[in-house]
């Protein structure tokens, strides 16, 4: 395809409860050079969150246990530099909204994604590849702030997995 460089390549995260949405939005995303992940939970995405150095998520609203405001924030609250695009087939609260950086109607999806993730993709972000020089694009992240956020980002996933574990033995 001719117009296939005209999309920045990334590692994209995407999660939804429906196993139909996750392939299509796989096929779509790949296609254009982006490396997908994909999670059929919430608990699932933040895990895969916490262990990967992502350049964007792709979440929908509305999935059973956590919602797609609830993960987005714990996503914000850990990695406030990451990306996250929403996709509802319903209403979404303007709450819910305001915790991601873009939003998508799963009926125009075919045609707004690829656009918005490419768009999130060049945003610069404090991603390792822009920091390895001891700062990010904006002037910002040094190196020893990076690693101490993924220290914390490795905290947080060592406390979820405790928490998983204490939950399983005692129900």
């Amino acid at each position: 395809m001719t117009f296939r460089s005209e999309y920045p390549t990334g590692i994209v995260l995407c999660i939804d409860d429906d196993e139909a949405v996750l392939r299509y939005e796989k096929a779509l995303l790949e296609q254009f050079g982006y490396k997908i992940l994909t999670a059929m939970s919430g608990r699932e995405g933040l895990r895969l969150a916490a262990i990967w150095e992502l350049d964007l998520v792709v979440l929908d609203y509305s999935m059973p246990g956590m919602n797609g405001h609830e993960v987005a924030s714990v996503i914000k609250r850990i990695r406030p530099e990451l990306k996250v695009v929403m996709l509802s087939g319903g209403d979404v609260p303007a709450h819910a909204l305001a915790s991601v950086d873009a939003f998508v109607e799963k009926p125009n999806a075919s045609h707004q994604l690829l656009p918005i993730v490419a768009e999130l993709c060049r945003t610069p972000n404090d991603s390792p590849r822009s920091v390895l020089n001891g700062r990010n694009s904006a002037g910002g992240l040094t190196w020893r702030d990076w690693v101490s956020r993924r220290n914390e980002t490795l905290l947080f996933a060592v406390l979820m997995v405790l928490a998983l574990l204490f939950r399983l033995y005692f129900t």
